[in-house]
């Protein structure tokens, strides 16, 4: 397929474990998704950089950059890091239903199993709240509209207002 001249869609991947590394770039996905017009940046640990734009540098849709990890650890110890542990939580266990959830069910429940005292019950207290983002696609986009904005408040209008925007709801 020639792209010559086309504006090319950006999606930036963060990779957080090697599962995700085979699951864009061993299983063809990512070649599926190149030939769709679309640019794949991977943002990757510092140790697999030049070893990942190796071994992929010959195709220009698929590209690597530094995760950061470091300031991105920092950032996340030291900035309300009880309020961004259970976002995290929620977000990675509240994936679509057509998502193979063994994986991911296994390590929340582990978590869980593994919590003292009320980090515990508020690891429990979320499951109704990942039940309701695996079973709607509305819930999901407004869990992620709210995670955007987690240090300003955010009115029940505005909400409805970025909702429109993405023409998930009609008023």
């Amino acid at each position: 397929m020639d792209l010559k001249g086309l504006s090319l869609k950006t999606v930036l991947i963060y990779v957080d474990h090697g599962l995700m590394i085979g699951y864009y770039l061993y299983t063809g996905l990512a070649e599926r998704l190149t030939a769709k017009g679309l640019r794949l940046v991977f943002l990757v640990q510092d140790e697999l950089l030049e070893r990942m734009r190796e071994e992929f540098k010959g195709n220009n849709q698929i590209l690597f950059e530094s995760s950061r990890e470091k300031e991105t650890i920092q950032y996340r110890d030291t900035h309300l890091p009880g309020l961004q542990e259970i976002i995290e939580h929620v977000r990675g266990a509240s994936m679509s239903p057509r998502v193979l959830l063994t994986y991911v069910d296994t390590h929340r429940q582990r978590k869980e199993y593994e919590a003292k005292g009320r980090w515990k019950f508020t690891l429990k207290a979320t499951r109704p709240l990942i039940t309701l983002l695996r079973a709607s696609r509305l819930f999901r986009q407004a869990f992620e509209i709210l995670c955007r904005y987690p240090a300003q408040e955010i009115s029940y209008t505005k909400l409805l207002g970025q909702l429109q925007d993405l023409s998930l709801i009609h008023i």
